[in-house]
């Protein structure tokens, strides 16, 4: 063949040596013929490698690279380059080999010569220059061919194109490594004595423009072996430097996607569901338009498609605007960048054996079981892609999409055999920061193992021959084939919608009051009330008689509730904040604690020597804040379970009482702490509000650990309640030695007077050696500052409110409080006071007191938790952990101390509860004289 076509050469140039156009033609074909011709003879004259790659040192490259582009140069428009020719082709043709060579080039130079010399390098060091052109002259570019040379040129002689092609195949078997660079192609000529190639001039009609040099900065990497990494050939320069690895979709495993919670929303729920969006989006989209035309066969320009690449990876969805055809072609490249096919490379044989057998049940039996033996991953997209072309083939008609086409089309995107073939090397980019275009050295990338088969046109025919019969037995017997994966599928989303309904159903039972249809559930919890408070003031003989005395006297159900601590004047009225869903939770409760009754019993008749709480409002408090911690308060209309299933308590809603057991535990909890707190506390300041606020951060910090069941958050929580006690415990017994160790007193840097001098307004707690003695502990820069009043209780009032409108955009701050009994303590306060529902603040803040006759005390943070600040609606507070380090009421009148994890501190006062005499709140400035603010109201 390759002797046919240069006799036809020699007698061409025999005949029409008289023609220019032709010459030129001919002339140019030759040289490639005779470059062709030298790297061969070049390779096989190696005597020490004969298949070690060609470089740009070979001469024979050169002439090869120069023939090759005054092939493509002859005949072409004046107005048009060879690169704006290939730009064009690679929109109008969708195939990796050819738009990925192009995009590369386009980013390693700015001019257009540079871009064509830098591609011919590129496609040369991939094995790929044959294929591409190829697509180039294929019928789909025919058109833009015509328009962009003239008749006589070789890319439009049917006669020079199948001899320009013929070249280039005898080249392909050969191996490149060229430097990738803007470094044009040296034009030679062979000395007949010789055999040598020295440069020569040609007509400045065919020769290229001498592009531009690299930068003069730029130097010339070597490839060691201690500096190559291993990377894939095939590159995607749609991804940008914003997309994240773990957003990555085309090139990466199916079976790694549907683990990936960003691209598969069932990832964390249900694995059984999980696939990817994209699939099951793009085949939503088509089985809505299952009538439509042209179905996987129209024409989507490539540059669309990398828009579509990016869009998914950076957004996990589809665009709003995507067209049906766009979709289906989407659908087809995300199948083509897999690594691995649906079938598995492992079991491509057995599933091709068993599609080819001739007994159809046999055939049909065996493909079941293969299919049962698939990763779970393969086994779900491959229903889903067979449904899909099951449902064409039932529109057939309208979509022109009959079987064999279908078959065609998806055989080689999901029933292929990835080749083992090495994998491509590059250079680590040197310490300078040397760009591509400057001379970095690329081995030549073979084709990696999991894109081989996208090396050729023919490839993929091959493919399609194959595995077509396989596609089309799936199609043909979908249901008897499927019908394993389609019941576990089905079981899967029962699951998940009863998961759903539930979650959605205790919003909805939240909300619901109490009416008619609640009527049956509320007389049975009613009945238990009433029999509990007749064993306890009734004779047993009267017990069989209950549900008599219900009926006679209606009004002891009332009676009975409030007994118990539900003090409204209705049974419903009880309800108002937890509806229906509290009423199911006490039921639990009832049915499942027997002491429940019994406590509440107590603590409504005050029938303990401890302080006591009102039951009604404890259960209205768990409910409330279990629906608000377990995030079951929807911004929509529902629930949105994939957000959920993000959050580490998802595996507590597998229980179908998971709710209810987690209420009866948050109020068995509560009753366990506030007993604990009556025997360390005096009765008048023991707070509903600061052991409830106290138990919610506990259990908030037990949600945010992994939890995968009721059972196994009671014992987080057990834990970290015995944490806790440890170190409480261990302060307090070592409270003695910390107290004296903490009392040592540090000498004065400065005068009295000269730390007087910083206080700008006068206290009526502060003494200047208390000034003194805190301003050492102060951060460096606040100890830089003066000190002015910004709230006094004595000026101000006695009021929280009043203290936050006040210190509003002042921080830090210095909180100071004086007792009834001439204690001074307080804190150091490192960010702006301001109602939350979290803690906030930082490091910097502190804790201290001065008791009579002994020198400051200061509590650092102790690093054990961040429980800074907080302030709510009803109090102040700082420090956390066991127990408030410092809490003021809402009127500042009443407060609280105790041993506090935060700051590793002890009681700030002797008792630990305390009248507030005084309260003051300084701030720091710099200025000589602080403006006074306007005082708002605290009406405004």
């Amino acid at each position: 063949m390759f002797h046919r076509f240069s006799h036809w050469i020699s007698q061409k140039n025999e005949v029409t040596h008289s023609e220019e156009k032709e010459e030129l033609q001919l002339c140019c074909l030759t040289s490639l013929r005779e470059a062709v011709e030298l790297l061969l003879q070049t390779c096989t004259d190696r005597d020490f490698d004969a298949n070690a790659p060609c470089t740009e040192e070979d001469s024979c490259v050169h002439a090869f690279g120069a023939a090759f582009q005054d092939c493509v140069h002859v005949g072409l428009n004046p107005n048009l380059s060879w690169w704006n020719l290939l730009s064009s082709c690679s929109l109008i043709i969708n195939e990796p080999i050819l738009t990925q060579s192009v995009e590369i080039a386009d980013m390693l130079c700015p001019d257009t010569i540079g871009k064509s010399i830098c591609w011919l390098k590129i496609v040369l060091n991939n094995h790929s220059l044959e294929c591409t052109m190829q697509y180039i002259l294929s019928s789909a570019c025919v058109q833009l061919i015509h328009a962009s040379y003239e008749d006589w040129a070789i890319m439009r002689c049917p006669q020079s194109q199948e001899a320009f092609l013929h070249f280039l195949h005898q080249a392909s078997p050969l191996r490149f490594m060229i430097q990738v660079s803007t470094i044009p192609f040296s034009h030679w000529q062979r000395d007949s004595s010789e055999c040598s190639y020295q440069e020569q001039e040609i007509d400045p009609s065919v020769q290229l423009e001498s592009p531009s040099q690299p930068p003069e900065c730029s130097e010339k990497m070597m490839l060691n072996d201690e500096e190559i990494v291993e990377i894939t050939a095939v590159h995607y320069p749609h991804r940008h430097a914003g997309i994240k690895p773990w957003q990555y979709l085309f090139g990466v495993s199916l079976a790694y996607i549907c683990k990936n919670p960003y691209h598969s929303r069932f990832a964390l729920i249900e694995p059984t569901l999980s696939i990817p969006n994209i699939i099951q989006e793009c085949i939503d989209f088509i089985l809505h338009n299952l009538d439509t035309p042209r179905l996987f066969r129209a024409t989507v320009v490539s540059t669309r498609i990398y828009e579509l690449r990016e869009f998914v990876e950076s957004n996990s969805t589809l665009p709003d605007d995507l067209q049906l055809h766009e979709a289906a072609a989407l659908l087809l490249d995300v199948f083509k960048n897999s690594p691995e096919p649906l079938v598995t490379t492992e079991k491509y044989d057995a599933f091709i054996a068993a599609a080819h057998l001739k007994e159809q049940a046999a055939s049909v039996r065996n493909l079941a079981c293969l299919i049962d033996t698939l990763p779970l991953s393969s086994k779900l997209i491959l229903e889903k892609v067979t449904f899909l072309l099951h449902r064409l083939q039932q529109h057939s008609q309208c979509n022109g999409l009959d079987m064999e086409t279908a078959a065609e089309i998806f055989a080689p995107v999901i029933a292929f055999r990835n080749e083992p073939c090495a994998v491509a090397v590059m250079p680590r980019a040197s310490s300078c920061g040397t760009s591509p275009t400057s001379g970095v050295h690329i081995p030549q990338p073979t084709l990696t193992k999991s894109n081989s088969r996208r090396s050729s046109m023919s490839h993929d025919v091959r493919f399609a021959a194959i595995g077509a019969q396989l596609v089309e037995r799936l199609i043909q017997n979908y249901e008897t084939i499927f019908h394993d994966v389609r019941s576990a599928i089905s079981a899967a989303e029962n699951r998940f919608n009863t998961k759903c309904d539930a979650l959605n159903a205790i919003h909805t039972k939240f909300h619901c009051k109490l009416d008619h249809a609640h009527a049956p559930l509320c007389h049975q919890i009613s009945r238990s009330i009433v029999l509990h408070a007749h064993r306890l003031n009734k004779p047993t003989e009267e017990l069989d008689q209950i549900d008599a005395i219900i009926c006679e006297n209606p009004d002891s159900i009332i009676e009975a509730w409030k007994l118990h601590g539900f003090d409204r004047s209705s049974v419903a009225e009880n309800f108002e904040h937890g509806g229906v869903l509290l009423l199911e939770c006490i039921h639990y409760l009832i049915e499942h604690d027997e002491d429940a009754l019994l406590r509440w019993y107590d603590q409504a008749q005050g029938s303990t020597n401890v302080s006591t709480y009102n039951p009604g409002l404890l259960v209205s408090w768990a409910c409330s804040v279990l629906v608000r911690l377990l995030k079951l308060i929807p911004s929509d209309k529902s629930i949105d379970v994939f957000a959920l299933a993000m959050e580490p308590f998802w595996h507590l809603f597998d229980d179908t009482f998971a709710f209810e057991k987690l209420f009866t535990l948050c109020c068995n909890v509560f009753h366990m702490r506030w007993i604990q707190a009556c025997g360390t506390q005096q009765r008048m300041c023991l707070s509903f509000t600061r052991v409830t606020d106290s138990l919610a951060e506990e259990m908030k910090r037990v949600l945010e650990k992994e939890v995968w069941s009721v059972e196994n958050l009671k014992s987080e929580w057990a834990q970290l309640h015995a944490r806790d006690r440890e170190w409480r415990d261990a302060t307090l017994a070592d409270a003695e030695s910390l107290f004296m160790h903490q009392h040592t007193q540090t000498p004065l840097s400065q005068s009295l007077e000269s730390y007087g001098q910083k206080l700008m307004d006068h206290s009526g707690i502060l003494t200047l050696d208390h000034v003194a003695r805190l301003d050492q502990h102060l951060p460096i820069t606040t100890q830089l500052c003066n000190w002015y009043l910004v709230y006094s209780t004595d000026r101000d009032g006695s009021s929280l409110d009043t203290l936050l409108i006040m210190s509003e955009s002042k921080y830090p701050t210095l909180l100071v409080v004086k007792d009834a009994n001439d204690n001074v303590f307080g804190g150091f306060a490192s960010d702006v006071w301001r109602r939350s529902s979290h803690y906030y603040g930082n490091g910097e803040s502190f804790l201290f007191s001065f008791q009579a006759g002994l020198s400051l005390t200061v509590y650092p943070w102790s690093r054990r938790n961040n429980y800074f600040m907080f302030c709510s609606e009803e109090a102040l507070m700082m420090g956390g952990g066991g127990n408030f380090g410092l809490f003021l009421d809402n009127d500042l009148h009443c407060g609280t101390t105790g041993a506090c994890e935060t700051f590793g501190s002890l009681p700030l006062a002797p008792t630990q509860d305390f009248y507030c005499m005084q309260v003051e709140l300084w701030a720091f400035t710099c200025d000589e004289r602080h403006s006074v603010p306007f005082r708002k109201s605290v009406l405004d």
